[in-house]
């Protein structure tokens, strides 16, 4: 759903709608201004890619645990959606940096939402512990 929606807000073309490359369109640099005329394509990030990068999310459930089982199981969910993006990149539909923009917006998701689901998980066991030292000093006093 991420990469869908940066895909809207882009103005990026794929290469086959490139002049330099058979197309029509002029190239426009990242978040330069479209020439006047010129419509937006919505090529960046790359689709195709995301469509598997969804696996990266994997790496979760061997964490915690070894980081050289975690990095094999990254590097394993990874694959699918690179492949996806060259086989794209192969057809003129994008350019490698539109696959690497994909897996690069992935990973930083599946990275913010372990780092907030970790964060949460701290508070309560804080919580619960600090919980845990009241009623325990409260039942020592009762004694």
């Amino acid at each position: 759903m991420a990469i869908s929606l940066l895909k809207q807000a882009s103005d990026a073309h794929c290469p086959w709608d490139l002049a330099h490359y058979g197309g029509t369109e002029p190239y426009v640099r990242l978040f330069e201004a479209l020439p006047p005329g010129v419509l937006p394509s919505h090529c960046l990030p790359a689709g195709h890619a995301s469509s598997a990068l969804w696996l990266v999310s994997l790496v979760t459930l061997s964490l915690p645990g070894p980081a050289g089982r975690s990095s094999l199981i990254w590097g394993l969910a990874l694959a699918p959606g690179l492949v996806l993006g060259w086989m794209q990149q192969m057809r003129g539909a994008h350019f490698l940096t539109h696959t690497l923009w994909s897996a690069w917006i992935a990973c930083a998701i599946v990275l913010a939402l372990v780092t907030l689901l970790q964060a949460r998980d701290t508070r309560r066991s804080l919580s619960n512990s600090a919980g845990n030292s009241v009623s325990n000093s409260a039942r020592n006093k009762v004694r």
